[in-house]
């Protein structure tokens, strides 16, 4: 029973992150893959960096949702290294695609999307307090 509850916990408060790395994988595993326009031969790195963005952030989400209580700086830190080692992981796995290889820059690429998506909820956070912060108490009415 007890392993159905943490499952069950785990898909309630992770399901976001698995999801998109589900997302991620698969896309990894479509053999010979080729974006239709290549610009410049930066060009996959942007994309790498802009797919993992979203993991980054829906990461460190569920991480501060879930470790309340645990400093930001950690929070932080498991986001990424999480993320970043899930892109290396992502990196190995194509090599074993047909057509595709694996290519330290794409997981370089995958590390600075999970930083700049964990940092992006943290400002997002961030903002959202200030806000709430300001909201005045609502007026009385005066009878």
């Amino acid at each position: 029973m007890k392993f159905k509850e943490n499952v069950a916990w785990l898909w309630k408060n992770y399901r976001a992150p698995i999801l998109w790395a589900a997302v991620l994988f698969i896309q990894s595993s479509i053999p010979d893959f080729d974006p239709p326009v290549r610009l410049t031969d930066w060009d996959d790195k942007w994309a790498h960096l802009l797919i993992y963005m979203p993991l980054g952030f829906l990461l460190m989400r569920a991480l501060a949702q879930t470790q309340t209580g645990t400093s930001t700086t950690l929070l932080f830190l498991l986001a990424t290294g999480i993320g970043a080692l899930y892109g290396i992981f992502d990196e190995v796995h194509q090599h074993f695609v047909p057509g595709r290889h694996m290519d330290w820059r794409d997981a370089v690429a995958d590390g600075f999307g999970v930083v700049l998506g964990s940092w992006l909820y943290l400002k997002v956070r961030q903002r959202l307090a200030l806000r709430t912060a300001k909201i005045p108490e609502p007026l009385k009415e005066i009878s």
